[in-house]
């Protein structure tokens, strides 16, 4: 039975909390890819994604150069063992 950690990446690239909406965009866009997990003091605290950066800054007309990214990030996340099964990840990552 194939593990989460067959399937997951070890390089996570992320963001802290403190850079602005703008720098969150430009490493997005360096990177290719379409969202960034947030951290503080090297934790996990969110994630934010280019969606988030449409709606909640660029849309609001907002200073996307001054706004911290903590301002825009989603809080709500939820991590899971790298042992939990592929197939029962869906289920426990819905009930957490």
């Amino acid at each position: 039975m194939m593990q989460l950690k067959d399937v997951m990446t070890t390089h996570v690239r992320g963001i802290s909390a403190q850079p602005s909406v703008r720098e969150a965009a430009e490493a997005m866009s360096r990177m290719g890819i379409g969202s960034l997990p947030v951290f503080r003091d090297g934790q996990p605290v969110g994630i934010v994604t280019g969606r988030d950066i449409t709606v909640r800054a660029v849309a609001c007309a907002r200073d996307c150069s001054r706004m911290p990214v903590e301002q825009i990030m989603r809080g709500n996340r939820c991590t899971l063992p790298e042992t939990t099964s592929i197939e029962d990840a869906p289920r426990k990552w819905s009930t957490a």
